[in-house]
């Protein structure tokens, strides 16, 4: 008798595989794209899309809907109008085969095919993960699904996953109406026309209130307008019994010409070649209100495919007042869409640029929308202003970038830790005449991030002087941008400091965020500064404080890098240094780079190439600092105490290439 502890030599045996740990893989690829709300009805149409009978949607149409049963509440979601999930139920050996487009049942049931079927027009979607995505979305983990089929036959079956199981049950026509009336208690019967659905067990919270909030339907408006408003395509949500019809997003009805206040550019019908790719491009469509602020979602141009928006390409070189207000869209031919999905992330909601015909495309699209900002909105260019804010816009995505895997690979933290107890511990002297600058009350804080509209209040500043002389000078309580430049002066008082004394200024004023002062989203400051003299005069400056706020706009993540700073001039010996790191005021690391290097002038035109090169100059540093720890998690130093030059090499180069894989993953580039 052979013992539990010992196996049949040559015995070939499966391997256990974690599938609640896939599972979460799964969801949080969808959550730093966008969310598990916004990935359910993305895949859950573009399955149903795809099947459809006839080319342009005829017939076809889409149901969500809510509802509660005895022991459980479910979200259906059920196309019309397609072939069902045609074919049979599959052999495990058969699921990695090349499938005719007809086995739609053995593609809905296995883990990842990703082969088109010989002579396919390019699916919107065939990764196999939109089906754990649903799963994702069950409390339960659990789905069922049913099609009638366009043969006329039915089937019904269930996913479910565990820790180290995902089993899956089919049942065919009688048995399979039954088993779906049993495994539902009786809350759906089978279906009765041709088509398929999908039933959520217990979604999660997110999905609900995005349904009872109709955050949903914007979702789904703003991902599918093009079939909603060009095919006609009817999208219906249904709460609990309320049944609510889809619109696309009101900007979407796009004025083929100028009016009023709303400038077009319209380009079509145009051969490009794009990364060697000869291409049509069917239709480019921008409109552009100035001054007018869209919704963040919608602005800029939309990559279509298939009838479905998979990112969209920003005007970040133009100014806030015309890149908020730009919005339109692109679509190409078939060979086009093909090069798109070659470079479309799983869940599809980004594009790598780092194809050469994304990359080349988006160069397109930025020019076009520089030409139509120049010919028609009156943009005069300003190389100098572009390049600031592309690298400002480069350094943004950097260092959110850095931050956020530094903090899920944890490495640094206890550095800058220590650095901040440091700092803590350091007693920095009082100013002997001072400004005190509480932080005021933002709506929501501890966020300081506000909207057009909102207040900030309690606003108090407190002078304090304990010299034992008189002092006359100068304050000025300001709103200004991050250059400095002083857009509104709140408080300009000439003041009397007495020995030893303390003087309030205005408490509990409080400021609207409006557009006259706070043009365009970015980041803005309220400052107090005390200084001598008639007129405000830096050199003068006795002392000073300030807030930041971030008007429709969103700070970099917060983490263990600070920020990056250009840098550049340096010494012969140095002038091929990519960077260096230093500490920033708050003990964490700013990463100073070389603007005179040759591989950041090649890129310097490009913000995504920046802000992948950036990236990789944080990750070296992060590399660093994680060999100095005193238990690297990269760094296998084995029984020697050093590591071997070579080995430090190899294994830095596992390292950079996990970061980047993390970095792409997360739709940075």
């Amino acid at each position: 008798m052979v013992s539990e502890t010992e196996y049949e030599q040559g015995k070939i045996r499966g391997t256990a595989m974690n599938w609640l740990n896939f599972l979460q893989s799964v969801i949080d690829g969808y959550e730093q794209q966008t969310s598990i709300t916004h990935g359910v009805q993305k895949d859950a149409i573009q399955n149903g899309w795809d099947a459809r009978r006839d080319e342009h949607g005829n017939g076809f149409s889409f149901e969500f809907s809510l509802v509660k049963g005895k022991h459980h509440t479910y979200l259906s979601m059920r196309d019309r109008g397609t072939t069902g999930l045609t074919g049979r139920v599959l052999k495990e050996s058969e699921l990695l085969e090349n499938l005719p487009e007809r086995e739609k049942w053995g593609r809905f049931e296995s883990l990842a095919f990703s082969k088109q079927a010989d002579g396919e027009k390019t699916p919107l979607g065939s990764r196999g993960r939109g089906k754990f995505i649903f799963v994702g979305a069950s409390k339960t983990k659990t789905i069922y699904y049913d099609s009638y089929r366009d043969d006329g036959s039915y089937r019904s079956g269930w996913r479910k996953v565990e820790l180290t199981e995902s089993p899956i049950a089919a049942y065919d026509e009688h048995k399979g109406k039954l088993k779906l009336i049993e495994l539902t208690d009786n809350t759906f019967g089978p279906l009765d026309e041709t088509g398929s659905r999908v039933i959520i067990e217990d979604p999660i919270d997110e999905v609900i209130e995005a349904i009872e909030s109709k955050d949903f339907d914007f979702m789904i408006g703003e991902t599918w307008w093009e079939i909603i408003q060009e095919y006609g395509i009817q999208i219906i949500v249904n709460e609990y019994g309320e049944k609510r019809i889809v619109t696309a997003p009101a900007e979407f009805a796009l004025p083929k010409e100028d009016i009023a206040d709303k400038k077009v550019w319209i380009k079509e019908s145009i051969e490009e070649e794009f990364g060697g790719s000869e291409i049509e491009i069917e239709k480019l469509h921008l409109v552009c209100e100035p001054g007018k602020e869209v919704d963040p979602r919608i602005r800029g141009v939309a990559l279509q495919r298939g009838g479905m928006k998979i990112t969209t390409v920003k005007p970040e070189v133009l100014p806030g007042k015309l890149a908020y207000a730009m919005y339109g869209y692109i679509t190409l031919d078939d060979r086009g869409d093909a090069e798109l999905r070659r470079a479309e992330g799983l869940e599809h909601n980004t594009v790598s640029y780092r194809y050469p015909f994304t990359r080349e495309l988006r160069i397109w699209l930025r020019d076009e929308m520089k030409k139509f900002a120049v010919e028609k909105l009156g943009y005069e260019i300003d190389p100098i202003g572009e390049k600031l804010e592309l690298q400002r816009t480069s350094e943004r995505i950097a260092l959110s970038a850095i931050n956020r895997i530094s903090s899920k690979l944890d490495i640094g933290q206890e550095d800058v830790e220590q650095q901040h107890k440091k700092i803590e511990r350091e007693e920095k002297p009082r100013k002997e005449i001072r400004v005190e600058f509480p932080i005021p009350r933002y709506p929501n804080w501890p966020s300081r991030e506000v909207d057009y509209g909102d207040t900030i209040k309690d606003i108090t500043a407190t002078i304090i002087n304990t010299t034992l002389e008189k002092i006359d000078a100068k304050f000025m309580l300001t709103i200004e941008n991050r250059e400095g430049e002083i857009l509104d002066i709140l408080i300009d008082d000439d003041i009397v400091l007495w020995s030893s004394s303390s003087l309030s200024r205005r408490k509990s004023l409080g400021i609207t965020i409006d557009k006259q002062r706070f043009s365009e989203p970015n980041v803005y400051y309220i400052c107090a500064r005390l200084y001598t003299g008639d007129t405000y005069n830096k050199s003068r400056e006795l002392d000073s404080k300030r807030h930041s706020i971030y008007v429709n706009y969103q700070p970099a993540v917060s983490g263990i890098f600070e920020g990056y700073e250009p840098i550049g001039d340096l010494p012969p010996d140095y002038q091929d240094m990519i960077g260096m790191e230093n500490r920033g005021p708050h003990g964490g690391i700013v990463l100073s780079y070389n603007v005179d290097h040759p591989a950041y002038q090649d890129l310097e035109d490009d913000a995504e190439a920046v802000a992948e090169y950036l990236f990789r100059f944080g990750a070296l540093i992060l590399a660093k600092l994680d060999l100095a720890s005193g238990d690297p998690q990269f760094f296998d130093p084995g029984d020697d105490d050093k590591l071997d030059p070579l080995e430090v090499v190899e294994q830095y180069s596992d390292v950079l290439g996990k970061m980047l894989s993390l970095y792409h993953k997360s739709g940075s580039s």
